[in-house]
């Protein structure tokens, strides 16, 4: 199919693709009004066509992002926090994509081989050392780091494959020198003439919570006062300096001792006493969190920044062996003595943290229904009351005061203090009226052009995802997924 799609790429039946796509691109049916629900058995989230994704599957991905955002950022994620930041619904909807793309991939034809998933881990340069060649520990690392094995990646990857053939292909349809992209390219240069106002959270006011309220909160979020999961590791280090003889005598060494060492902890040997019997330095005892952190010393050890092996060793399991990876111009190996789970921080240490997370709950509820009070007045008054707006011309793409996560959404807004509309951010949510639209009558350069067919080209994959979307008639059971995860967080309390 991605022949055919090739071979037609200039031709007028490519026209007649573009047409037809360009109607359908206009219209986005996304998740709104799927909401209703559907009958049966409440264990089913979501179908798809004939496929059916369950709750559980829901959870089991919400976990995995979880655990990776946990493991990037060292803090633990709780349930509820996920829930609250929109990772719930981004794990519905990218399984929801996952069925729709490959009932779409089915239909049309689309595979990508083993052998072409192959070489494009090989060549992606997340996985190459410094010399660009394939590295297995960083790639063993990585999945360790997305909680994922080699055959789920590999699946993620054969997607990602067959989406930049189809995407490709598309792009060969688009037109090249049509009034269409001339139009695309004409808006995208629209620039809008806006004024906007940022309601903070943190200046909503809220009452004193007494000492009930608060023991009930420690007690309902434990999870954001616990103590991260610690390691207790030995950690060997490998470096040319540690052996005798000139500088190639001395690598000559060094490599045997790997040798060496990989063969005797294969053979099940720990590592103090591989160390031992190599002659070696015995290995250092560290205590560390998944950032590298010090259990004690509440320093990160330069050794495991930013080095793959910190991943694995929280990945593994106690009295196992991590692989020996590359470290300046040695190798670190390091193994699990000790593991330490998460604990929970008793309430007198973090007491100050509850009442701060109380607020934050207070004013996170009240900020929606003074947000909706500011808009009212200014659709009925056109004026900004005690409110000083701020003033700015932004682009589709570029501002200075306005965020620019909300350019798209602004730039769909209509014209008027009576189009008045509120967007949340993670500090509140900002007032924006649009005052007036600036057009752009300079001649379009190749670039903006190059640009239009891009977005052009994108606008076509996320039509024919879109129609997919609604031929096969995905249908979310909301309360199944609302009923699911609000027993599941009592449990977790």
């Amino acid at each position: 199919m991605i022949t055919f799609f090739n071979r037609i790429g200039n031709s007028w039946i490519a026209k007649v693709i573009c047409a037809t796509l360009g109607v359908s691109m206009m219209a986005f049916w996304g998740l709104g009004g799927l909401s209703g629900g559907f009958s049966g058995d409440d264990h089913k989230a979501v179908t798809v066509g004939s496929d059916i994704i369950t709750v559980d599957q829901i959870n089991q991905q919400l976990n995995q992002e979880r655990a990776k955002i946990s493991a990037l950022t060292g803090q633990n994620l709780s349930l509820q926090k996920a829930v609250e930041l929109g990772l719930l619904d981004l794990v519905i909807q990218q399984l929801i994509n996952e069925k729709v793309q490959q009932n779409m991939f089915n239909e049309i034809g689309l595979i990508a081989s083993d052998d072409a998933v192959r070489k494009y881990v090989e060549r992606n340069p997340i996985f190459q050392d410094n010399l660009g060649h394939f590295d297995a520990n960083l790639f063993y690392a990585y999945m360790g780091q997305l909680k994922i094995n080699q055959s789920q990646l590999s699946e993620k990857l054969k997607q990602e494959l067959i989406l930049q053939h189809l995407n490709h292909s598309l792009n060969k349809t688009a037109p090249q020198n049509s009034q269409i992209i001339a139009d695309v390219a004409s808006k995208q240069k629209e620039k809008r003439d806006v004024y906007g106002v940022l309601l903070l959270k943190n200046t909503v006011e809220v009452g004193t919570p007494d000492e009930n309220t608060l023991k009930d909160y420690y007690e309902a979020y434990q999870e954001e006062f616990m103590n991260p999961e610690y390691r207790q590791i030995q950690l060997l280090t490998l470096l040319p300096s540690y052996f005798k003889g000139d500088k190639e005598q001395a690598y000559d060494k060094m490599y045997q001792t790997v040798q060496d060492l990989e063969d005797l902890l294969g053979e099940g040997l720990p590592l103090k006493e591989a160390a031992q019997k190599l002659n070696l330095a015995s290995p250092d005892t560290l205590t560390v969190d998944i950032t590298g952190q010090s259990k004690n010393l509440k320093e990160t050890n330069n050794q495991l920044k930013d080095n793959p092996i910190l991943q694995e060793v929280f990945t593994l399991v106690e009295g196992e062996t991590s692989s020996i990876v590359d470290y300046k111009n040695g190798f670190l190996v390091a193994e699990v003595e000790k593991i330490f789970p998460a604990a929970l921080k008793p309430y007198d240490k973090v007491k100050d943290q509850v009442k701060n997370l109380w607020k934050e709950e207070q004013q996170k509820e009240k900020l929606p229904q003074i947000v909706q009070k500011t808009i009212e007045q200014i659709k009925k008054t056109s004026e900004w009351g005690n409110l000083v707006p701020v003033h700015e011309v932004i682009e589709q793409t570029q501002s200075d005061k306005i965020p620019s996560e909300l350019l798209s959404a602004i730039y769909a807004q209509k014209i008027g203090y009576k189009n008045a509309e509120s967007y949340n951010v993670q500090d509140g949510s900002w007032l924006i009226v649009v005052n007036r639209v600036i057009q752009d009558n300079k001649s379009l350069s190749d670039k903006e052009k190059d640009e239009a067919r891009r977005l052009y080209t994108q606008e076509l994959m996320n039509a024919v995802q879109q129609t997919y979307m609604k031929n096969l008639n995905v249908q979310l059971n909301e309360s199944s997924v609302n009923k699911f995860f609000l027993s599941y967080s009592k449990e977790q309390e």
